[in-house]
């Protein structure tokens, strides 16, 4: 889930919040034009595996070559977290937003750009 992510993730994944937003948001984040990257999906099993790839196809992009069922001996990284008071002094290449355009809307930090 999202809150695992906090945790630790595999350097260079993305996080699909599930397979019935594989096809919106892998769009969002991988393009297929410009991309030919082999991508493994963390799956329960063979089934939502082939879930997640059929959603991904739909949009193009027909690069998942297989699945895993767990991140054991993958290698791990935890990602940086910092507050809204440490921005100002972290050189960030881009601060995302992430949220839908209602929300942005009703207030975000300055100078992000909203997916």
């Amino acid at each position: 889930g999202q809150d695992e992510v906090h945790a630790g993730t595999v350097p260079g994944s993305l996080n699909i919040p599930g397979v019935d937003k594989a096809a919106s948001f892998g769009a969002w984040v991988y393009d297929p034009e410009k991309e030919d990257t082999p991508l493994v999906v963390l799956a329960e099993d063979v089934e939502m595996a082939e879930a997640f790839r059929d959603h991904l196809l739909r949009v193009g992009i027909d690069t998942v070559t297989g699945y895993t069922t767990g991140l054991e001996c993958l290698p791990m990284t935890t990602p940086e977290m910092i507050g809204p008071d440490e921005l100002d002094a972290f050189d960030a290449a881009m601060v995302l937003d992430v949220r839908n355009k209602t929300e942005h809307a009703e207030g975000h930090i300055p100078g992000s750009e909203q997916l």
